[in-house]
């Protein structure tokens, strides 16, 4: 069967690209044959072409809405949300082509209006860290959670990602000069010494990736500045 996999998530490419290469693998694990699209802010979008979508007998769209909706009219398609396709891809493709219906492009929800910026005085800087053990994909999902959720309260945040490949989207020193607090959202230690002076927040990848916002609220209430040593 031929299959389209399209994956996008709003705040970076790493939950995006995760998602794609699991359904791209659970795809040819049952004998189809995958065309991925992919949908970030960090790398150009390399649409699939025309003849593909022609050919395909099924689209899958791991993502808050269908992107160039027009394209798919009445193939057989099915969307849910980018983190239900994570845990268990077999079971996402299955339920796929399952409950896939004829597309209808006026079927799609409209775009959802912008987030209201917090009010000047009360937005924060953040600069944050977030590092598991166990490899990268908690490290980015959590860094991508706490990313919208800062932008979502109105704050601004960077946040820097630290795993097997090394640091990513590493923190300067302007930013760190500039911070309100600091976020550790780290299963392993990390250096905090450039950090000494700010207020720093600790907690776990898992709490950042399961509840950003709430994790967010709690680092700017009870952030605290460490005694050296």
């Amino acid at each position: 069967m031929n299959v389209i996999l399209i994956t996008a998530c709003p705040s970076g490419m790493a939950t995006t690209f995760l998602a794609a290469r699991r359904l791209e693998q659970a795809a040819l694990r049952r004998g189809w044959q995958p065309r991925v699209e992919m949908h970030g802010e960090l790398e150009p979008v390399a649409p699939v072409s025309e003849q593909a979508i022609a050919e395909a007998d099924l689209v899958v769209v791991a993502a808050d809405r269908v992107p160039e909706p027009s394209r798919f009219v009445g193939k057989r398609l099915y969307r849910a949300a980018v983190q239900q396709a994570l845990p268990d891809p077999e079971a996402f493709l299955e339920r796929a082509a399952r409950e896939a219906t004829a597309f209808d492009a006026a079927s799609e929800p409209a775009n959802a209006p912008a987030v209201a910026e917090a009010e000047p005085s009360r937005a924060r800087r953040i600069v944050a860290v977030t590092a598991c053990p166990t490899g990268v994909a908690h490290t980015f999902m959590a860094a991508e959670a706490l990313e919208q959720a800062g932008r979502a309260l109105g704050h601004r945040i960077h946040v820097e990602t630290q795993g097997s490949v090394g640091a990513q989207n590493p923190i300067g020193e302007a930013d760190i000069e500039a911070a309100d607090i600091v976020l550790l959202a780290c299963d392993i230690e990390v250096d905090d010494t450039r950090f000494a002076g700010k207020p720093i927040y600790r907690t776990s990848t898992s709490s950042a990736l399961k509840q950003p916002q709430q994790t967010i609220q709690k680092a700017l209430e009870e952030a605290q500045v460490e005694s050296v040593g």
